[in-house]
Parts: structure tokens; C-alpha cells; sequence
């Protein structure tokens, strides 16, 4: 077997020809070092190369990696409708406070007297309004 080879020195030579120097040999001898590591990879693998392993393996890549209804993007969605039922849950509470502060309103006139009072600065006629504001901190 006759294959050609460029040397780091930039000959051109002939792998089994004896014109080798001594960067090519090592060159070729690290090519056959790594296919002897491929052949012992392959033959401690090779009793478990089977039709059903083989074919169940393809099957859990493809279930959990590539189809679209795949593992990673079920437990994505999982994940998103949980935060959306938790925000749900935030805005049924905000309701039920806002529903509750409007029936007070409806109810009583001294709740609507105070709320226009403290957050619409409302005063009577005879009444004079001091606002007093906390200190901002530096």
C-alpha cells in the first residue's frame, strides 16, 4: 500500500517508499496509533450492538431531543403554566381586595369621605389641609 503524505518539513513523500523523515514517521505512527484505539473502542462496544438496542436508543434520542412534543420543551411548558397559574392566583386575590374595597365604598359614605380624603386630597369648605410628606433619605 502506496499513499502520499506531506511532511511538516514540506516534502512530499511516499508513506512506504523509505524515503521517511523522521517528522512523517511519527505522523504516520500516530495515524495507526489512534486506529488501534478505534479498534479496541469498537470491540468493547460491539456485544452491545444489537437491533434493539440500537433501535431503542434512536427511539429515546428522538423522543427526548427532536421530536416537537419532546421531554426538554414538555417540562419548558410544565415549568411557564405553573409562574401562570401562580400570577393567576396573584390577580384573583388583587380582585377580590379591589372587590371588597368597592363594596366598602358603596356602603358606607365615611369609607368614601376617608378614601377621598387620604388619596384624593378632598377637603370640606370649612377645613384647611396640611400634607405632610416623609423625608427622603440621601
Amino acid at each position: 500500500m502506496f499513499f502520499r503524505v506531506q511532511c511538516k518539513c514540506n516534502k512530499i513523500l511516499s508513506v512506504f517508499s523509505g524515503k521517511l523523515c523522521k517528522k512523517t514517521t511519527t505522523f504516520v505512527t500516530n495515524i495507526y496509533l489512534k486506529m488501534d484505539k478505534l479498534k479496541i473502542f469498537y470491540a468493547r462496544i460491539k456485544p452491545y450492538l444489537n437491533k434493539y438496542i440500537i433501535t431503542v436508543v434512536v427511539f429515546v434520542v428522538f423522543i427526548v431531543f427532536i421530536d416537537d412534543n419532546n421531554v426538554i420543551r414538555r417540562v419548558q411548558y410544565e415549568i411557564k403554566i405553573n409562574g401562570l397559574r401562580q400570577e393567576i392566583r396573584h390577580y384573583e386575590q388583587y380582585r377580590d381586595q379591589s372587590a371588597r374595597k368597592l363594596e366598602k365604598l358603596h356602603s358606607s359614605n365615611a369609607e368614601l369621605e376617608r378614601i377621598a380624603r387620604e388619596e384624593y386630597l378632598m377637603k370640606k369648605p370649612d377645613e384647611e389641609l396640611f400634607v405632610v410628606e416623609p423625608a427622603k433619605k440621601k
